[in-house]
Order: structure tokens, then C-alpha cells, then sequence
């Protein structure tokens, strides 16, 4: 499972009640107490709750379906560690170090690979501890037919195929543009990992340089952006927009603490918590009834730290 929250799975991975201070990753709950610890500044900023009353009960859930892992624990906690005070740390909570997404196993369902299914923990687990329950729609004549399957998940690296989804900061995109059915065993590839899901080859590629061809948002490094139709034979990255700079043909080519700005068509910071806003791409949480939200629209946080 993976800190923070992919598409239709929640795997929070704490597993004692939030508080204050560390324990350490020797055990599951030190681990716990720990990684509570961490994030409880966030929820105090964000305006939420810091009793840890919601932490404790993803806690429970995590350890009655997992297995932990104390060194990818203790690595976890030190990558996290070495981010606190960072303008992303509350939003990724950990979900950018790679070792955080090997903290815990899921213990998994019954059905086997290629097995139907109707949600991700009825599916079982092979030896890279995770599965989905992937759905596929096939458009015909006679009308959409949606048939679901379990496929077993294995973190990939460059090269690894068929892969199946990319794991970004807060969420999997999950995607199968092969013939016939998903396969039954597939890789994901984790932007952390300096890896994305390729559309065109169903394989695990390195994150793309500056001036590398590119058919997609992710496949470039942090610092780049995909600008379509750049190059001679198509698209290629490119390095991302200073502030002030014109993105009129790039809305997506400001840094990531800046957005286009549609009025001047120029890449601007993101204005400040509680900040008049007239649109949601004005803040890095949101635009809410008129103000930029403080966080409290980052669902996982949200769903760690309660009201």
C-alpha cells in the first residue's frame, strides 16, 4: 500500500492514534506515532483537527490488512524528515519517497489474477503486495460492455512492461492501451521513481530531460513540461516557465508553484492562503467561496486530520 491515496483505494499507512512526537520505525506502531507526528503541523495550518481521533482509525484498518516493512519505515520517515519545512510537504505527506510506498503489504482478497472482480480487495496479492480490480470498456454496436479483472501490481523501473498505471504525488492513473484484456500481472510506474507509464509502449520509461521527445504531462522531469509539437518530429520538454514569462501557449509550463495566469497569459506565484480568488488554477489548494483554500481541499489531509 501507499502513503497517501490513489484512485478509487485509500491506503493510509499509520497505524496507531496521531500524536505528537516520534517512536521510531522499529515496530508498526512507532512507525505510526511517528508519521502522525510529522504531519500533525499540517493539520494544525490547515485549520483541521490534531486529536488524531481519524489517524487512529485508518491505523487500526492498516494494520488488520497489512504487513510492515521496518526498514522502508525507518527510510520513509528519514526522506520524510529531510522535507519537513519544504512548500510540498503537506500536500505529498510523503507520498514523493519512494520507500513510503513499500511501508505495508496489503494482505489481499481471493481472487486470482485475471479473475473477475468487483473492487480492488477482492483481488490477491502476489509478491509485489498490491492488485486492482481494472475496468475495461469495450464500445461496439450492440453498446458498452464493462467487464472488471484482478491484476497484480509490481513496482517497476525502467524498461518494465506491460505496465499498466503511473503512480503520481496523490493519486494512480491507471491505463491499458493494449489489445484485449489487461494483463493479469502488470507493473505501475511511480513518478517518485523517476519512472512514468508510456501510452505508446505499456512500459515503464525514465522521466524525460529537456529537449527529450515526450507524448504526455508526466513524462518529463519535475522541472520540465511536455510542449506539444516543439520539435521537428513532435513534442519534446522543455525547461518550465519563469514567473512573469508568457504562457500562452503553455498553460501547463509554469513552474509548480505558479500558474497561467488568464488574463496577461503570463506564468504568476500562487496567490497566498486566503487570498481573493476568482478560480481554482489562482491557488495551489483551490479556490474556495472566493478566497484560496489553506489546505483544507487536499483530501488526503484532510481524511488524516479531520474537521
Amino acid at each position: 500500500m501507499r502513503l497517501g491515496f490513489a484512485a478509487g483505494t485509500v491506503g493510509v499507512l499509520v497505524v496507531v492514534a496521531c500524536s505528537s512526537g516520534g517512536a521510531g520505525a522499529g515496530s508498526a506502531s512507532g512507525f505510526g506515532q511517528s508519521y502522525c507526528g510529522m504531519i500533525e503541523p499540517c493539520c494544525a495550518a490547515a485549520g483541521l483537527g490534531t486529536t488524531g481521533v481519524l489517524c487512529n482509525a485508518f491505523a487500526q484498518s492498516a494494520a488488520s490488512k497489512g504487513s510492515y516493512d521496518p526498514a522502508n519505515g525507518q527510510a520513509c520517515l528519514d526522506g520524510m524528515k529531510a522535507e519537513q519545512g519544504s512548500s510540498t510537504f503537506c500536500t505529498t505527506l510523503g507520498n514523493d519517497v519512494p520507500a513510503c510506498a513499500h511501508v505495508f503489504s496489503a494482505a489481499g482478497g481471493s481472487v486470482a489474477p485475471g479473475g473477475a472482480c468487483s473492487q480492488d480487495g477482492d483481488c490477491a496479492t502476489g509478491s509485489g503486495g498490491k492488485a486492482t480490480c481494472f475496468e475495461t470498456s469495450t464500445f461496439g454496436d450492440g453498446g458498452t460492455t464493462t467487464t472488471k479483472t484482478c491484476v497484480q501490481l509490481t513496482a517497476g523501473k525502467a524498461g518494465d512492461g506491460p505496465c499498466i498505471g503511473t503512480i503520481e504525488p496523490s493519486f494512480t492513473v491507471y491505463s491499458w492501451n493494449g489489445q484485449g484484456p489487461p494483463p493479469a500481472q502488470a507493473f505501475t510506474c511511480a513518478l517518485a521513481d523517476g519512472v512514468t507509464c508510456s501510452d505508446s509502449t505499456q512500459t515503464c520509461a525514465a522521466l524525460a530531460n529537456v529537449g527529450d521527445p515526450c507524448s504526455g504531462g508526466t513524462d518529463c522531469v519535475s522541472t520540465a513540461y511536455c510542449a506539444f509539437g516543439s520539435g521537428t518530429s513532435g513534442s519534446t520538454c522543455a525547461a518550465r516557465l519563469a514567473d512573469g514569462a508568457s504562457c500562452a501557449s503553455a498553460s501547463s509550463g509554469c513552474q509548480t508553484t505558479s500558474y497561467c495566469d488568464s488574463s496577461s497569459q503570463t506564468c504568476k506565484p500562487y496567490l497566498a492562503p486566503g487570498a481573493a480568488c476568482t478560480a481554482d488554477a489562482q491557488c495551489q489548494y483551490g479556490c474556495v467561496n472566493q478566497a484560496c483554500a489553506n489546505g483544507t481541499s487536499n483530501f488526503g489531509l484532510a481524511l488524516l486530520c479531520g474537521g
